[in-house]
């Protein structure tokens, strides 16, 4: 009658995706060529002739790569 989930009061932290029953993201690294669960886009290669292509880097190598939106700065494509 009374009895309470002694979980349900505890607030539910970040899922994450192999709690959620999901495989997790690996990528290879483009600088170290090391696999990581969090990898970071450092480039989208865009390509006439076919699908593109994204660029990864580990979190300890992203800062190595310039912000994505340097040609716009740089004053548009060539």
């Amino acid at each position: 009658m009374g009895t309470r989930d002694p979980g349900a009061e505890r607030e539910p932290g970040p899922t994450t995706a192999r709690q959620a029953g999901t495989r997790p993201p690996v990528r290879m690294c483009v600088r170290c060529q090391v696999t990581t669960e969090n990898p970071v886009v450092v480039c989208v290669v865009h390509q006439n002739s076919g699908p593109g292509f994204t660029v990864y880097a580990c979190r300890a190598c992203a800062s190595y790569f310039p912000p994505s939106d340097v040609s716009a700065r740089a004053g548009g494509e060539r």
